[in-house]
């Protein structure tokens, strides 16, 4: 009786423990964005929209993407995203996909590529419509100050590795975000 009880709470934490790995593993796959790729790409704002989907359809996240707005007919131009849980995962792993932790980074990194790439933006808006929606706005200016180089595609550094440059400047994007919280919305 004890063997089969043990065998029991064994086979649950076996399952719970490879579960959990897998929705990491799944999280962690997401992020890797390809710039290089992107950058080969460049393209030039416009009042289409469809530049903007074509890049954002390359980014970590992508699959959550409910709606993109451009704004271009009056300045500031910007471009907002929409994250809602997709129809193929269920809420729990939406929720995980875009803790607090995965939101930063994600956003954090998606803007830089979305500013570097489309020329006039000014900003990018991410709304991310988990239990507890969260909301922020970054601007080009606040990237451009955080990086010390202009996002462009053609500059200095570029944005050719922001994966790699964000990764080791984690306490520096931290505190970026204690200056411009992501905003938790009623």
């Amino acid at each position: 009786m004890r063997y089969s009880a043990f065998l029991c709470c064994f086979f649950v934490f076996i399952t719970l423990l490879v579960g959990c790995q897998a929705i990491n593993n799944a999280s962690q796959k997401n992020d890797s964005i390809e710039a290089e790729k992107l950058k080969a790409n460049h393209y030039s704002y416009n009042e289409d929209q469809r530049d903007a989907i074509s890049v954002i359809n390359e980014l970590p996240g992508h699959e959550n993407v409910h709606n993109v707005t451009l704004q271009t007919q009056k300045s500031p131009s910007y471009i907002s995203v929409d994250y809602t849980q997709a129809s193929t995962e269920t809420s729990r792993q939406f929720e995980h996909n875009w803790s607090a932790d995965f939101t930063k980074k994600r956003v954090f990194n998606n803007a830089t590529i979305l500013l570097g790439l489309i020329d006039h933006a000014d900003s990018v808006h991410f709304n991310v419509h988990t239990v507890v929606p969260q909301s922020i706005t970054i601007t080009r200016a606040e990237l451009e100050a955080f990086y010390r180089h202009p996002l462009t595609p053609n500059a200095s550094k570029g944005i050719q590795n922001v994966n790699v440059e964000n990764n080791n400047n984690e306490y520096k994007i931290n505190e970026f975000f204690r200056r411009h919280p992501i905003t938790e919305l009623d």
